[in-house]
């Protein structure tokens, strides 16, 4: 039962390296994500503060967006893992004919 070793580990070595580098591309994404934000706050209405709303948004997007791309790329690799309900179905029609033929 090793067919999908290597793919196994290369699920692994995504969701290790999404985690590890979690950190640090949120801080990155919401640094400059509220840097555009406060530019836009300063051209439109600088008297006015910032929304608390708003950068919590940006916040939950950030998270959910890399979430989100961390999921797909290991359903993506996984995917071949998986068997087909057709690859199955036709096993056990094999299986009935060879139990037939006694």
């Amino acid at each position: 039962m090793r067919e999908h070793t290597g793919r196994s580990i290369a699920i692994a070595l995504i969701a290790t390296t999404s985690y590890v580098l979690w950190a640090a591309v949120i801080v990155v994404v919401m640094w400059l994500s509220l840097t555009i934000y406060a530019i836009v706050k300063w051209i439109g209405e600088p008297a006015h503060h910032a929304s608390p709303l708003t950068v919590l948004l940006i916040m939950v997007g950030t998270i959910t967006v890399f979430l989100l791309l961390s999921t797909v790329a290991i359903y993506a690799l996984g995917k071949p893992m998986r068997y087909s309900k057709r690859t199955r179905l036709e096993a056990e029609q094999l299986a009935l004919a060879f139990a037939d033929d006694d």
